[in-house]
């Protein structure tokens, strides 16, 4: 009878701390969740907040936007690309969406249509 009971008592000591582990993890979501939810909730009133705004100035930008990181420029498909994150303030970056600008007027300048630019030599009209 004591192995029993001692066997009992260590399922039930087992269940117990899973059942804390557990409870742990739920409380650790449920904080992740609260926070993201009111993140989301104060970037939606800033939105609003500027959504007719007809233009953007620095203040606007200081107050949606945390930090802008661009990336060295890249030649990819015979076109200059170069990438640029934007972190919101509360959300980060949207979507998980990366800006890519290319630069069609350097592919256009490499093209046979536009002739090269003359190369400056030193010597000007007034020489």
């Amino acid at each position: 009878m004591k192995q029993i009971n001692e066997r009992f008592s260590e399922l039930v000591n087992a269940e117990s701390a899973e059942l804390k582990a557990r409870v742990r993890e739920l409380q650790e979501a449920t904080a992740s969740y609260r926070e993201a939810n009111d993140n989301s909730r104060q970037f939606t009133a800033l939105i609003r907040k500027y959504f007719d705004v007809e233009e953007l100035d620095a203040p606007m930008l200081n107050e949606l936007v945390r930090k802008i990181e661009v990336h060295e420029r890249e030649i990819a498909d015979d076109e200059r690309v170069q990438k640029i994150d934007i972190y919101y303030n509360f959300v980060g970056i949207l979507n998980n969406s990366q800006h890519t600008f290319g630069d069609r007027r350097w592919r256009d300048s490499r093209s046979p249509a536009y002739p090269p630019m003359p190369v400056y030599t030193g010597k000007t009209a007034a020489n």
